[in-house]
């Protein structure tokens, strides 16, 4: 027991209180829940005596509450905000459970007025959801209308403020120097596949539509379909480069790329777009924050969700 305890002490000298805790009960916010924000602070006035009762079974956690690296006040700091499930906390994790299936860019997958109307009805919501019984008895909730307002503000936070219309996107396409691009085509009866690039070759046209077909496997869109996949260069931030200089390379360059498609099905355009990103620097080599294959799967599960909902 002893040695487990030496070698959890460079954790315990290096993390919070609350982090420490933390890492047995699986976050911030979990750990808050287990008690009322009364419950506490009754749990912070006796010098870490009920603390050391309720992990009796535990002497390492124990030994760690006697321990000087123990502070009841970095422990109350931790767990303050979400000690109590206040309407916005709600709101919060509900959003959260959100983007366990559609990422953190689930705001941006309607606008802020279409967000807003949903506190006129939530059938539109009930409708896109109308397979997921999870979801629905999560929307049927009564903490979920309760909360309603809070969880509208929060996930239309980088919602844009109005939808282009048709004729804005391919004045938007027209504007970005089309003639830097290179482009790749391939049809058939169904589908017109149009893939414009500023650095991807031959190869990379053909890796691209393999994922598209594959991506496509999962919906249902309304033939003869065209899309076009629009796929810029790797862009490296001025400020970011001057932090690599100024770390002697110790902070990683973060580069962006801009990725658009626009899908026409059914006399109707509808876009989709979204910025890859890649990190790279001494102990960080090209790591990128999501695949091409990924990123075309979340294009296409967005434009179809514009579909759906523009026919409702």
């Amino acid at each position: 027991m002893k040695l487990v305890y030496l070698l959890m002490l460079p954790v315990v000298l290096i993390a919070s209180s609350g982090e420490y805790c933390s890492s047995c009960h699986k976050g911030k916010i979990q750990l808050s829940h287990l008690k009322s924000k009364k419950e506490w602070k009754h749990l912070m006035m006796d010098g870490g005596e009920a603390l050391k009762e309720i992990h009796k079974n535990n002497l390492d956690v124990v030994k760690y509450i006697q321990s000087d690296s123990y502070s009841k006040d970095e422990v109350s700091d931790y767990v303050d905000f979400f000690a109590n499930n206040t309407e916005e906390q709600i709101a919060y994790l509900n959003q959260k459970k959100c983007e366990k299936c559609h990422g953190w860019r689930v705001g941006m997958l309607q606008t802020k007025s279409e967000w807003k109307s949903l506190s006129r009805s939530l059938v539109p919501l009930k409708k896109v959801h109308a397979n997921n019984q999870e979801v629905l008895a999560l929307i049927n909730s009564e903490s979920f209308k309760k909360t309603l307002p809070y969880f509208i503000k929060k996930i239309s936070f980088h919602a844009k403020d109005y939808r282009r219309t048709s004729k804005q996107k391919r004045d938007k396409v027209s504007d970005s120097n089309q003639s830097a691009y290179t482009t790749y085509t391939f049809k058939t009866k169904s589908l017109n596949f149009i893939y414009k690039t500023k650095s991807g070759t031959k190869e990379d046209a053909k890796l691209v539509q393999r994922y598209l077909l594959k991506a496509l496997k999962e919906h249902t869109f309304k033939k003869p379909l065209s899309i076009t996949l629009i796929e810029g260069r790797w862009d490296t931030d001025a400020g970011n480069a001057f932090m690599f200089i100024l770390t002697l390379s110790l902070a990683p360059v973060k580069r962006t790329k801009h990725i658009q498609l626009i899908i026409e099905s059914d006399k109707k355009i509808y876009t989709a777009e979204t910025m890859m990103t890649k990190s790279n620097g001494w102990a960080v080599k090209d790591k990128e924050s999501r695949s091409m294959q990924t990123v075309i799967s979340e294009l296409l599960k967005e434009a179809n969700m514009h579909i759906r909902n523009s026919k409702k």
